[in-house]
C-alpha cells in the first residue's frame, strides 16, 4: 500500500519508501503519524489518531474493521499497482489478503502476498 497524491490509499509494489512505512498500534494502522480510519460505508481516509482510530482487527490474513464489520479490500479485484483500497464485505478473496512483512525486527511494511504485479 501507499499513500496517493490526493490522500487516497493505493496498491503499489513495495519500494520501502517512507510513504509505505506502516505501524501497527493495538488496532490502529498508522502511516506518516496518521491513522487509517473508515469514512462512510466503504471509504478510507488517513486522519489524526484518536481513541476511535483503534478500529482494525487481524482475522487470519485479512484486516477487519470492527466499526463497520467490513474488510480492507483492493477495489474491483484488480491486481495492478495504483488500484484504490476500500472497505467491502468480507469473503476471503486474494484481494482481501494482507500480511506484515518484517524487516530488521520491525513491522514496517504491509504487503499483498497473494497478488502478482
Amino acid at each position: 500500500m501507499t499513500l496517493g497524491e490526493q490522500g487516497s490509499l493505493l496498491t503499489q509494489e513495495c519500494d520501502k519508501g517512507p510513504h509505505q512505512q506502516f505501524d501497527w498500534d493495538a488496532g490502529a494502522l498508522q502511516l506518516a503519524q496518521r491513522c487509517l480510519i473508515a469514512k462512510g460505508d466503504d471509504e478510507l481516509t488517513l486522519a489524526d489518531c484518536q481513541d476511535d482510530s483503534h478500529q482494525w482487527q487481524w482475522q487470519a490474513d485479512r484486516l477487519f474493521n470492527r466499526q463497520l464489520s467490513l474488510c480492507l479490500d483492493v477495489a474491483g479485484r484488480r491486481h495492478q499497482p495504483g488500484t484504490p483500497l476500500r472497505l467491502a464485505e468480507c469473503y476471503g478473496g486474494a484481494n482481501q489478503s494482507f500480511e506484515w512483512k518484517q524487516e530488521g525486527g520491525l513491522l514496517d511494511s504491509l504487503v499483498l502476498p497473494k497478488l502478482a504485479w
